[in-house]
């Protein structure tokens, strides 16, 4: 893992999703007809198949888990969340597949009707939104639990339309869909080449709405040049869009980070990244760019934080591991 990632080479959208169909629906049948903690249970030999089986997340993992480990506070962190004290190894990446079972469970309770206990840090800020009318994005990442924000968005009474590139994430979104029909989320089903994306995002922008985007991976709108930003003491690729829509719109924009607790309690935090002015298009390009990087910033302060919950298990950065 010592050489730059080829940013040409076939990101995300192109990698297979881990699981099958056949795997998903033996979880909804378990989950259903025995409970959560049967399912819990199959996370141990689900994970123990994933390290075995997918070289490409295995070795993914080894490397987000090698520039964790090398921040300052990284060991600390790692060492608090898998007892090893060690440099990441094997040992730790299966830890790693563990979490992101973890997560997967979780959501199909979730899906299903289950209560989680939730604690909310900085939700004022999207409280006063909701009061004054204003619209705005809702950024968050595959780190810890996007599908909680469904518990935020009820709890205020707001619609927020997700953007989902569903040729990818099909199978676990139908899944979901026939756990909990009643489900108002609501979906802006992404198609690349075509402009209805942003039309869809600026009219609910203009409703008073929000629009939630997982801004941390390539291929969103295929055709713009990405981002280049610091994270992890490396150097990653971000999608230029939602930046450059929220401030083409002028809307405000916050983070929304849901992370997996000790206790199996989720802490939200939700934090503003802008306010929502409208800028000349000569000052655009400036604005993309400090947007991009105080994401990044909370992308890495999460990982810091629970560094087993970024579920980003393909090449992800463009610079080699520092030494």
């Amino acid at each position: 893992m010592n050489r730059p990632v080829d940013e040409t080479a076939p990101g995300w959208a192109e990698t297979p999703e881990l699981g099958n169909d056949t795997g998903l629906r033996w979880a909804a049948a378990a989950y259903q007809r025995l409970g959560r903690i049967p399912v819990q249970l199959a996370v141990w030999p689900s994970a123990f198949y994933f390290l075995a089986a997918q070289r490409t997340a295995r070795e993914s993992s080894l490397d987000y888990l090698r520039s964790v480990h090398a921040m300052p506070g990284g060991a600390e962190a790692l060492a608090t969340r898998t007892g090893l004290a060690t440099r990441p190894g094997l040992g730790t990446a299966f830890r790693h597949f563990v979490s992101f079972g973890r997560n997967i469970a979780d959501r199909l309770a979730l899906w299903a009707g289950s209560d989680f206990e939730i604690r909310y840090r900085g939700d004022e800020h999207l409280r006063a939104l909701v009061e004054a009318g204003r619209g705005g994005f809702l950024l968050g990442a595959h780190v810890g639990s996007f599908d909680m924000m469904r518990v935020l968005a009820a709890r205020y009474d707001v619609p927020v339309n997700v953007v989902m590139f569903t040729r990818h994430a099909e199978r676990i979104n139908e899944l979901f869909e026939r756990l909990d029909p009643s489900s108002a989320t609501r979906v802006i089903q992404i198609e690349p080449g075509a402009l209805r994306t942003s039309f869809e995002i600026r009219a609910c922008i203009e409703r008073g709405e929000f629009v939630g985007i997982l801004a941390d991976r390539l291929g969103l709108f295929p055709g713009e040049e990405p981002l280049s930003v610091p994270l992890l003491g490396r150097q990653a690729l971000l999608p230029r869009a939602p930046f450059r829509l929220a401030t083409v719109l002028g809307c405000p924009v916050l983070t929304a980070i849901c992370l997996r607790a000790a206790d199996g309690a989720y802490d939200v935090e939700v934090a503003p990244l802008v306010s929502g002015d409208r800028l000349a298009p000569r000052d655009r390009p400036a604005r993309i760019e400090e947007m991009a990087r105080g994401y990044a910033q909370r992308l890495e302060d999460a990982c810091l934080r629970e560094p087993l919950q970024w579920f980003n298990f393909y090449p992800y950065f463009t610079s080699p591991e520092s030494a």
